[in-house]
C-alpha cells in the first residue's frame, strides 16, 4: 500500500517538477520545493503521529524563510507567484511532503535498499508508461526542442552520456539510501528539513566558484538557514 501510494505521488510530482522547470526560471522556481517540510509538519504529524515539537517548528520556519530570502537575493525585484512555473512547483513541493510519509512506512517495513529499489520502479514505470503511449502516437514526428529523430550520436559523445549517467546513478542511489536510513532514526519533517539546505549548497557555490554577484543579499537568508538546521539538529538530538 505504501509503495502505491508512494509511487503514485512522486510520478505526479516528478512529472509537475519537469513541467515547472520548463515553464519558470530555474532560480525562480526551485526554491518553492523548500516549502515541503511545512507540508511534512502536518502531514507526518496525521500519517506518522509524529507531533513537531515546538523547537522543529522553528527550525523549519527559519528553514523556509531563509531559502525564499535566499531566492529573491539571486532574482530581485521579481515577484515569486508570477512565475508560470510557480503554481506546478508548490503542487510538487505539497506533494513530495505528503510522500516522504510513505517513505518512511516502506522503510520500517521492507529496510533501505529494498524500498529505495522497488521506489525507483515503480516512479519508473509510473513516468515511461505515459512516455512510451505518447511516443507511440508521435512516431515520427520531430522534437522542435531534440531535432529531428533517429539523429546518429557519436561513440564518444555516447560514451560519455553513458558515464555521466552511471555517475548521476550512483550518486543518487548512495544519497537515496542515507536520506531512507535517516527516516529510520528520526522524525520525517528532521530528515527532509535538512535535505533541503541543498539550496544553500547550491548558493554558496555559485558565488565562490561561479563568481555569481549579489552575495551580500543572500547572506540574511544563508544565515537563517544555518540557524534552522541548527535549531532542527539540537532538537533530534535532545540538546
Amino acid at each position: 500500500m505504501a509503495l502505491a501510494a508512494s509511487g503514485l505521488v512522486n510520478s505526479v510530482a516528478f512529472w509537475a517538477y519537469g513541467r515547472a522547470l520548463a515553464r519558470g526560471d530555474l532560480s525562480l522556481v526551485l526554491p518553492l520545493i523548500n516549502l515541503s517540510p511545512l507540508v511534512l509538519l502536518f502531514s507526518g504529524w496525521w500519517l506518522l503521529g509524529e507531533r513537531p515539537s515546538p523547537g522543529s517548528s522553528v527550525g523549519v520556519a527559519l528553514l523556509v524563510v531563509g531559502s525564499l530570502l535566499l531566492a529573491r537575493g539571486a532574482e530581485p525585484g521579481v515577484r515569486l507567484l508570477q512565475s508560470p512555473g510557480a503554481r506546478p512547483m508548490l503542487l510538487v513541493a505539497v506533494l513530495w511532503g505528503v510522500a516522504a510519509t510513505f517513505d518512511k512506512v516502506g522503510v520500517q517495513a521492507s529496510g533501505s535498499l529494498t524500498w529505495v529499489a522497488l521506489f525507483n520502479l515503480v516512479v519508473a514505470a509510473g513516468l515511461l508508461t505515459p512516455a512510451w503511449l505518447q511516443s507511440g502516437r508521435k512516431q515520427g514526428s520531430v522534437d522542435p526542442v531534440a531535432g529531428a529523430v533517429g539523429q546518429p550520436v557519436g561513440p564518444q559523445r555516447l560514451l560519455l552520456l553513458c558515464g555521466l549517467l552511471l555517475l548521476c546513478g550512483l550518486v543518487g542511489a548512495v544519497g537515496m539510501v542515507s536520506q531512507m536510513e535517516a527516516l529510520r532514526s528520526t522524525a520525517v519533517v528532521h530528515v527532509i528539513a535538512i535535505k533541503r539546505l541543498s539550496t544553500l549548497f547550491s548558493a554558496v557555490v555559485g558565488v565562490v566558484w561561479l563568481g555569481e554577484t549579489r552575495a551580500g543579499l543572500r547572506l540574511p537568508g544563508a544565515s537563517l538557514m544555518l540557524a534552522g538546521a541548527v535549531r532542527l539538529l539540537a532538537t533530534a538530538g535532545g540538546w
